[in-house]
């Protein structure tokens, strides 16, 4: 007699992968050290990371809850500091970038003329 084959679904594949929510933890860690610490929101600004954070506020699957943790972390950075605050105010929208997880579903990100609003769409049939 056989045993039958097990398959596993792509929610169990993506939380097997080997970096399953590593990005999700760092920016947990973000945020949480620059609770409430003017030193820590300095060396963040100094070092660039608040672009970074900004970057990793998309979909992932591999890193469930990651957008909300970068805006957790935004927050803690902006809370009681303009510096931070200016360096937010300074930057201009670039438009979405191509996310893998809404190409895999058949969708893509679509801004309107203005670039006010991004808007979920069916990606266009061949």
């Amino acid at each position: 007699m056989s045993t039958p084959k097990t398959t596993m679904t792509s929610v169990e594949t993506v939380e097997r992968h080997v970096a399953f929510g590593f990005k999700g933890s760092l920016v947990r860690t973000l945020a949480n050290l620059c609770w409430k610490n003017q030193e820590n929101k300095r060396q963040m600004r100094e070092l660039e990371v608040i672009p970074v954070l900004l970057d990793c506020c998309n979909i992932d699957a591999r890193n469930p809850l990651i957008m909300q943790w970068v805006i957790f972390a935004v927050r803690n950075l902006c809370e009681n500091c303009p510096e931070n605050q200016e360096v937010i105010s300074r930057m201009t929208l670039q438009g979405p970038i191509d996310n893998e997880v809404l190409q895999e579903m058949g969708l893509t990100l679509h801004t309107d003329t203005q670039g006010n609003s991004i808007r979920v769409v069916p990606l266009p049939r061949n």
